[in-house]
């Protein structure tokens, strides 16, 4: 009965992270796929390309240690679903939302990030979509999100 217990204690937690849907999950599926662009820049390349977009962006995205996008035009309602059902596991909690003539931007933190002190590396995810194109972008860093939502103008 104790291996019983033991066993399902351990497999519990396992099957619940196995349930979760994460950015990396739909980066790994789709890369290679027809009709997908999959990206991932690392910081130094961020860095030299920030630099040629102006001062200012280069000093808000300074500490971006990483940026991953999937890019697609007219996704599968597959992909939406997935993409919905990341969202609404719970995995990322919503900074803002953006509705205007069918384009929508939402900005996500990963949950937990929230409380994480200045200069710990948090997680960001920004969704673009209209008409079935999707642009959806990780940024992974020590950067501040207020920051990056202005260099990305979904607050203007």
């Amino acid at each position: 009965m104790k291996k019983l217990i033991l066993a399902v204690m351990i497999l519990i937690p396992m099957g619940l992270a196995a349930q979760s849907k994460s950015f990396n999950d739909l980066y790994t599926k789709y890369e290679g796929v027809e009709g997908f662009t999959c990206m991932n820049l690392s910081g130094d390349m961020l860095k030299s390309s920030m630099e040629m977009g102006g001062e200012e962006a280069a000093e808000s995205l300074k500490d971006i240690s990483s940026m991953t996008m999937i890019v697609t035009e007219n996704a599968s309602e597959e992909f939406c679903k997935e993409v919905k059902d990341m969202l609404a596991e719970g995995e990322y909690k919503s900074l803002l939302s953006l509705d205007s003539d069918g384009d929508k931007v939402e900005f996500y933190l990963a949950k937990g990030d929230a409380e994480k002190e200045d200069g710990e590396e948090k997680e960001m995810l920004l969704i673009v979509s209209s008409d079935g194109d999707y642009v959806i972008i990780s940024m992974t860093g020590k950067g501040d999100p207020a920051e990056i939502m202005k260099q990305v103008n979904v607050n203007k």
